[in-house]
């Protein structure tokens, strides 16, 4: 790794030092050896299409995107890449809930049926018989 220090005498200079050191504070200066502080660094890393880190999955690690994509694809997993995703996802649960909801209400009258069946609580239209 490369380290930037500053020589109070002599100015700034680099060093290559192990990936170790991140947190010496000062070095001494090649030329003089006089204390001098490690200088603050910015670095700005941003990734593009072509980057990949790879990613663990039941069968170990995935390291290439066609990899990745491949073990999605036969695991149904879906990445939510924008609103539009987000809106799909939202309709189709909601889709699935009225759906369940329906099975629901169809399954409770279907065992309330079996329940009182032959009672003559229900008329053959399914509604509930009232005595006067």
């Amino acid at each position: 790794m490369i380290y930037s220090y500053e020589c109070p005498d002599h100015g700034a200079f680099d060093q290559i030092r192990p990936l170790s050191d991140w947190n010496l504070d000062w070095v001494a200066c090649p030329t003089c050896e006089a204390k001098s502080p490690r200088l603050v660094e910015l670095c700005a890393i941003q990734a593009d299409s072509l980057w990949h880190f790879g990613a663990k999955t039941k069968g170990g690690e995935v390291n290439s995107r066609s990899q990745l994509e491949r073990y999605e694809k036969e695991n149904n997993i879906v990445t939510l890449s924008g609103q539009n995703d987000r809106d799909a996802i939202r309709k189709m649960a909601a889709e699935g809930k009225k759906d369940l909801d329906r099975k629901a209400k169809k399954d409770r009258r279907e065992a309330f049926e079996k329940a009182i069946s032959g009672q003559g609580i229900v008329n053959s239209f399914g509604e509930m018989k009232i005595d006067d």
